[in-house]
């Protein structure tokens, strides 16, 4: 088996590198983002819903189950979080599209978001439960991890499947 050991041009690990950040603060910004919101939602709304805007209100909901409180057995649930961070290492690696590694980035965060919820214990909240909290007629109750997922999977699935000739837009260009 022969290793490729020679050093790449500066430019491709600057590049990596900027890919890397970006991830990591995507991914970042989302768990604070996410957690604070959590917090918020269980010291305010313990005592009843809140109306919230337009078709949107505020109830708390102890969520066991996966993505929008679709049931999966536990070990199926952190087993499929196990693969879509290996996924995203993998993906982030080979990822030139800032569309791309943002995608990946939102998917990482909201991930990461939901399963702390999962290993923390919440006074007055039940334990090893995702708090959702932002409830509409049109679907299940969800938290902003949720919104970080699935905004990462339509990114991801239109950033792939847009033609493969080059764009002017900036947010296709390559990670300087």
């Amino acid at each position: 088996m022969h290793t490729d050991l020679t050093p790449k041009p500066m430019s491709t690990n600057r590049s990596a590198a900027a890919g890397w950040a970006m991830a990591a603060a995507t991914t970042t910004l989302v768990i604070l983002g996410d957690q604070i919101s959590k917090s918020l939602a269980v010291s305010r709304l313990m005592d009843g819903p809140i109306k919230g805007p337009g078709p949107f209100w505020f109830h708390l909901v102890a969520n066991r189950g996966a993505l929008l409180g679709f049931p999966l057995p536990t070990w199926l649930l952190f087993s499929v979080v196990a693969l879509v961070m290996a996924m995203a290492v993998s993906a982030l690696a080979a990822a030139t599209s800032r569309r791309v590694i943002v995608a990946w980035g939102l998917l990482v965060g909201g991930a990461a978001g939901n399963l702390i919820d999962r290993l923390q214990h919440r006074p007055r909240f039940p334990s090893h439960a995702v708090v959702d909290w932002i409830a509409s007629a049109s679907f299940p109750t969800f938290n902003l991890a949720d919104v970080a997922i699935i905004s990462g999977l339509v990114l991801l699935a239109v950033t792939t499947t847009s033609s493969s000739a080059p764009s002017p837009r900036d947010s296709d260009r390559p990670v300087p």
